[in-house]
This record gives structure tokens, C-alpha cells and sequence, in this order.
């Protein structure tokens, strides 16, 4: 994302200016992460989902707002801890952790 901001702002622009090319660029990409989520659950690397394409749409959007904050806003944050962050809340979600969590540092 950092190297390649213009890039960007040309797909976020395409919802403008060719509005069906940016539903089929999304589609297609929803698709295939649609895809993969499926494999990843039938080999138990992840959950099964209530609805796939919820969960995809879902995790689009944190990547695309995660890239807008992280990679065109603030090219200084580093973006090992915002993918440890984002992958933190993916893999743990909002519930509260176990009390062992909990401990005092």
C-alpha cells in the first residue's frame, strides 16, 4: 500500500467513474477470498462462518480502512504491529479473554 498510493486512489476513484468495473473488481476479488476462507476452514485453520460472505466483506473493509489509516495516512506507524494488531482481533475477536489474560503487567 505505501509504495503504491496512486494505485489507490485510481480503484477508490473507479466507484465514480466507472462505477460497474469497481463492483466487479470488489466482486472478483470477494470471490476468491470467499474461496479461500472455505479451504482454510475445510483444513481446520479457521471456523466455520455463520456466512462466508459476511466474514468477507467484513474482513475487506478492515483491510481497506487499515490501509487507508496505515499506509496513505501515517507511513511511519509500522506495519508489523498494525498486522499484529488486526490479526489479534481477527483471531480473538472483542469477547473478553480469560481471566489469566486479565493479569496485571
Amino acid at each position: 500500500m505505501r509504495s503504491h498510493k496512486a494505485l489507490y486512489r485510481v480503484v477508490m476513484e473507479a466507484q465514480f467513474v466507472a462505477p460497474e468495473a469497481y463492483r466487479a473488481y470488489y466482486r472478483t476479488f470477494a470471490a476468491a477470498y470467499r474461496q479461500q476462507l472455505a479451504q482454510a476452514a475445510s483444513r481446520g485453520e479457521i471456523s466455520e462462518g455463520q456466512d462466508d460472505e459476511v466474514r468477507v466483506w467484513a474482513l475487506m473493509g478492515a483491510s481497506s480502512f487499515l490501509g487507508i489509516r496505515y499506509g496513505i495516512w501515517d507511513a511511519e506507524t509500522d506495519s508489523g504491529s498494525v498486522a499484529a494488531a488486526a490479526s489479534d482481533l481477527m483471531i480473538n475477536g472483542l469477547a473478553p479473554r480469560a481471566q489469566k489474560d486479565k493479569a496485571p503487567k
